[in-house]
């Protein structure tokens, strides 16, 4: 009995184990947000990324994104081409950004 009850414990722990790492290691949160110019029109295929990743996703029709991000993720790079890069903090609610004309 003692052989089957140590070949139990055994296989409980490698999945109790494998659920744990694997719960840490998918955690993510999804942001929501609106990219607009300056005039307040949205702009449509802007791109977001959480800094420092490939992880991104780009704007509808209204400048609306959704995007995954982990759970350690803190900022979002938002650009468009002829408009200036920004950097925004990653909060709950709606992230509303903002991006300017680039001027040269």
């Amino acid at each position: 009995m003692s052989k089957h009850n140590s070949i139990f414990r055994k296989v409980l722990f490698l999945v109790m184990s494998v659920t744990f790492f694997g719960m840490v290691w998918a955690q993510t949160r999804t942001v929501n947000g609106v990219v607009k110019d300056a005039t307040g029109e949205p702009i449509i295929g802007a791109s977001v990324v959480v800094t420092g990743t490939t992880t991104g996703t780009i704007t509808d029709m209204k400048g609306n994104f959704r995007l995954d991000v982990p759970a350690s993720a803190r900022t979002l790079e938002v650009s468009y081409v002829g408009m200036q890069k920004q950097v925004v903090p990653i909060t709950t609610g709606t992230i509303n950004v903002i991006l300017q004309d680039e001027t040269k």
